[in-house]
């Protein structure tokens, strides 16, 4: 008898002609005219043992000729099988249904034989019920237990005393992929389509590797080995991801793209999913330096920017099944903080918008007469100092790059790429002015205002920037002459140089 025998799906079955005394006495009756034929209601799946979802079944064989009745041998297999099944039932995605088939050799006729596999069925049933009762009373009612007689229709290798055997089996599904504990920045986002939907897994580029992770359900012990594989369409999917666990599988973020899965079981597939990798391409739009008359007693300088994000991959917006990136979303990072200049709260700058188009700045004064905040008209946020400083950072770039320290609303951007084939824009027209009243002819100021242009997206409860940074700068410079404040040559430019 081989106990706990691993029989490998996908091999061909092998045998050896019965022996003589085999075929003399197997299939014999045992004593009952009771006929049993095949259970026909059986479900086809895949199937696994209860102690090792590596195999197939759990096999108890080696039964004597003609006889149902269990040997020694048999008991610690029975033993172990309750112990299984106990398992189970405690823990995760527990179990309640559970196979035993019985099996013969070749010798007698095909009646007799599955009266007898039947028989060692049943055998095995009440030894496992026994169990069960022994070593938790009352457990035995919990599982349905599902017998059959196969007789001497599924021959395998080893011979005659092989074949005289009983399978313990339950059916096992892959019910789920999860994302792997050790990938944080991958996230499962519901479908749009709701349950109907397939699981999609989402990142930005370059977050790292994502790694997935099969549930297999019931939650057997073991690896599932050969039994299990992955693959992809569109990227390298390996697996195992961690370590030599095969449930696991890792794919690169380097890319991105929509890139559909496969998991399958003893070849066939049983689960699809798509992993989205995503960014985003930027067009911008530059103006030009205008000096608008915004109010009789003040010079202005202002700038004219727009931003537009293309999001990729475009299925990710336009795909009838796809992730339910929409609203509400979670606070964006820094939402307490505020802004350099009006001291808004950073909170408002997604508006519940699952996509942003965002932006941070920088900004140095230049302030060598040392004009008060009341010549510059007024307190203005963090931006003047006090007292005054000849040249002085008033603000810089955040150190979490998903913070837009310079966005503080939605009003000039348009945040739904599902109303607008894929795009998120931004627009900004960063305006500067000094008091006619204040300073001397001659006198010079300026304020080097540097920005950083991102697209972000709120994944779970995190919001990562999706796109490249998108450099550029407005040096607005006055020139006080015969009375009034003039453009002192500002400029306006797509990098961050010359601050």
């Amino acid at each position: 008898m081989r106990a706990f025998q691993r029989r490998l799906p996908g091999a061909a079955p092998a045998w050896r002609q019965p022996a003589e005394s085999d075929i003399a006495v197997e299939g014999a009756p045992e004593g009952s005219d009771e006929s049993f034929g095949l259970a026909e209601a059986l479900p086809a799946g895949q199937t696994a043992s209860p102690c090792d979802i590596a195999k197939t079944s759990e096999t108890l064989d080696g039964f004597a000729v003609d006889s149902s009745t269990l040997t020694a041998a048999h008991a610690p297999i029975i033993r172990a099988i309750a112990t299984c099944l106990l398992a189970l039932r405690a823990g995760p995605r527990p179990i309640r249904i559970v196979d035993i088939s019985g099996f013969t050799d070749t010798a007698g006729n095909d009646a007799n034989n599955l009266t007898l596999g039947k028989k060692r069925a049943d055998a095995v049933r009440t030894a496992i019920e026994n169990e069960l009762e022994r070593q938790t009373p009352g457990s035995a009612a919990s599982f349905a237990f599902r017998t059959r007689s196969l007789g001497q229709t599924q021959q395998i290798a080893g011979g005659a005393a092989a074949n005289r055997r009983v399978e313990v089996s339950v059916d096992v599904t892959v019910s789920a992929i999860v994302v792997h504990a050790s990938a944080p920045d991958t996230h499962k986002i519901a479908s749009n389509l709701c349950p109907a939907g397939l699981e999609h897994f989402c990142c930005v580029r370059n977050i790292g590797n994502i790694v997935l992770a099969a549930e297999i359900s019931p939650a057997i012990t073991g690896n599932p080995g050969p039994r299990l594989t992955w693959d992809a369409t569109g990227a390298a999917i390996t697996s195992p991801g961690v370590g030599t666990d095969v449930k696991t599988a890792r794919m690169s973020s380097a890319a991105a793209g929509k890139f559909p899965i496969r998991v399958s079981w003893d070849g066939t597939v049983v689960r699809n999913a798509v992993v989205w990798v995503i960014w985003s391409t930027t067009t911008v739009a530059i103006g030009s330096i205008t000096t608008p008359t915004l109010s009789a007693v003040a010079f202005h300088v202002r700038a004219a920017i727009q931003h537009r994000f293309r999001i990729l991959p475009p299925e990710i917006i336009t795909d009838a099944d796809r992730p339910d990136i929409h609203g509400p979303a979670v606070p964006v990072p820094g939402a307490a903080s505020t802004h350099v200049l009006s001291l808004t709260a950073l909170a408002g700058g997604a508006c519940g918008h699952r996509w942003d188009a965002s932006r941070q700045v920088r900004a140095r004064v230049l302030n060598p007469h040392l004009y008060t905040f009341t010549q510059l008209g007024g307190k203005l946020g963090r931006l003047w100092a006090d007292p005054p400083v000849a040249n002085s950072v008033r603000e810089n770039y955040p150190a979490d790059d998903v913070v837009g320290n310079d966005d503080t609303s939605d009003t000039d951007e348009n945040n739904s790429p599902y109303c607008s084939a894929g795009v998120v824009t931004g627009n900004d027209a960063p305006t500067m002015g000094l008091l006619h009243a204040t300073g001397a002819d001659g006198n010079t100021f300026e304020i080097r205002a540097h920005f950083r242009e991102f697209l972000r997206v709120n994944l779970g409860t995190k919001w990562y920037r999706a796109s490249d940074f998108s450099l550029w700068r407005v040096h607005f410079r006055f020139r006080r002459v015969a009375g009034a404040w003039t453009d002192n040559v500002s400029s306006f430019a797509p990098d961050n140089t010359g601050f």
